[in-house]
């Protein structure tokens, strides 16, 4: 059975989106030049917890570590 849910809250096209090692929480970035954190909720609910804006240009790609809640994230702003 997959579950599909529909975020909403980018204002343009997403580039990535990366979940993080204990399953809870997804990233998304994109076009917008932002990063969006998002926590499951109860079956196919996600709720925005944060959203951070310090990029400059375009997020290409978000990346978990993998045994740590820490985020990276990648930008053509260098």
């Amino acid at each position: 059975h997959t579950q599909v849910s529909k975020l909403e809250g980018h204002e343009n096209e997403v580039k990535s989106v990366a979940w993080s090692p204990c399953g809870n929480y997804l990233a998304t970035c994109g076009r917008d030049r932002t990063v969006w954190f998002w926590e499951r909720g109860l079956g196919e609910e996600y709720d925005c917890m944060d959203v951070k804006h310090g990029h400059s240009q375009d997020v290409k790609c978000v990346a978990w570590h993998p045994t740590r809640e820490l985020l990276a994230s990648c930008s053509y702003d260098d």
